[in-house]
């Protein structure tokens, strides 16, 4: 180890601090994997954005893309989600209503996936940013944070669902949903063998402990 290693190594300090969560969970949020491709390679003329600002407005898949992903569930670079063959199978079989599943012409066995209802997320508790609000289409530049609590007065009808949140969260025409499912789809979903996918804890406001923990991780808040 080089001297200049070891001095680093020994003044190592904690860079940040993180917050933890425990108490019930109510849900799970999805992500997969990446396509390691774009939906539209110029992100300045894009169907899907607002032609001023060039700020996401909604999702017009590009049906013609390619795609190459051993994962069931992945994302290209502009906040697409794209499913296999088999999470098709999946939700048909497990018969899991409003969700928009396009096949892509150019890329046999893969879907364009977008689930359409709602799960109520509490933005103001996770202190999600909404960053420079645009007058010429009402969107934002940037929507950052997405909530791992849930809306006091939003009820769960089931814990088997496959949802989204309200906003599309990342940056201009990079923005992407966040898929909410419910704690049995979730067991499903591993049962069923599907591959590449990570799930994270949505909780229930009642009963919530937050604590604070440092990380020698650089934390941006």
């Amino acid at each position: 180890m080089s001297i200049l290693n070891w001095f680093i190594k020994k003044k190592k300090q904690p860079r940040g601090v993180i917050t933890c969560y425990s108490g019930k969970v109510v849900a799970k949020m999805l992500d997969g994997g990446n396509t390691d491709s774009y939906m539209y390679i110029d992100q300045k003329v894009r169907p899907d954005s607002c032609p001023i600002c060039h700020n996401k407005l909604n999702l017009v898949p590009n049906l013609l893309i390619k795609v190459h992903s051993k994962d069931d569930l992945s994302s290209t670079y502009d906040g697409y989600d794209v499913i296999s063959e088999k999470f098709y199978n999946f939700c048909k079989e497990g018969g899991y209503k409003n969700l928009r599943i396009i096949p892509l012409e150019k890329s046999k066995g893969f879907y364009f996936f977008e689930p359409m209802d709602v799960f109520g997320l509490d933005y103001e508790f996770c202190r999600t940013k909404f960053i420079d609000k645009r007058d010429c289409c009402g969107s934002y530049d940037e929507v950052i944070r997405p909530p791992v609590i849930k809306a006091k007065n939003y009820k769960i009808e089931s814990n088997d669902f496959i949802m989204k949140a309200e906003y599309y969260f990342g940056s201009y025409s990079y923005k992407g949903n966040v898929i909410i499912v419910g704690t049995e789809t979730a067991k499903k979903m591993k049962a069923y063998g599907l591959k590449g996918l990570y799930f994270k804890n949505i909780y229930d406001s009642n009963g919530l402990k937050i604590t604070k923990k440092e990380t020698d991780a650089i934390v941006l808040d």
